[in-house]
């Protein structure tokens, strides 16, 4: 179900997530309802809250019982996908894979769920990496959309996460559009 909630866990210090699965509990639903985070785009300080929300489907522990997963807004919107498809019977592995490919086919990234953002305001940065770059500029991306829908409709409320909100109202039908 997915209102059970079986394990409460805090970001590392990059943002993200790291916890130990029961490997029963696969798949599972994860949403981040708490936390702040500063956008990228304003430099404002987001709360995520119940309406404001991250999510992603996690189905396989990538080595041993152990995991290290990033949830991001295009994590958000391909769960949406996934939960979509599936009540329209899709087998849940297949439309999950199938809601990821589209998400990272949509802004040019291949094996979504294995792309980690890169960190682009760390001042050492690590190794060059394309894939992680091009993820963290989507991300940026889309707050920079907010920020300009905000300006444009001289309407502070709208943030990166009132943006992500609209984003997976539509891509409720299955149809990102």
């Amino acid at each position: 179900s997915l209102e059970e909630i079986f394990e409460t866990i805090k970001t590392t210090e990059n943002g993200s997530f790291a916890f130990s699965t029961d490997l029963n509990h696969l798949p599972f639903y994860m949403q981040v309802v708490s936390g702040e985070f500063i956008d990228e785009a304003t430099g404002k300080l987001t709360t995520l809250s119940e309406s404001k929300t991250l999510d992603c489907i996690f189905y396989e522990a990538p080595s041993g019982n152990s995991s290290l997963i990033h949830v991001t807004p295009l994590t958000t919107l391909s769960a949406q996908l996934s939960l979509t498809l599936m009540t329209k019977k899709e087998k849940t592995k297949d439309a999950d894979t199938y809601a990821k490919q589209q998400i990272g086919n949509l802004f040019g990234l291949t094996n979504l769920p294995s792309i980690h953002p890169s960190d682009l305001t760390d001042e050492k940065p690590d190794i060059p990496d394309l894939d992680g770059t091009r993820y963290a500029l989507v991300i940026a991306g889309l707050s920079e959309q907010a920020k300009h829908l905000a300006e444009l409709h001289q309407d502070p409320s709208v943030d990166v996460m009132v943006l992500i909100k609209a984003l997976t109202d539509d891509i409720t039908d299955g149809i990102f559009d």
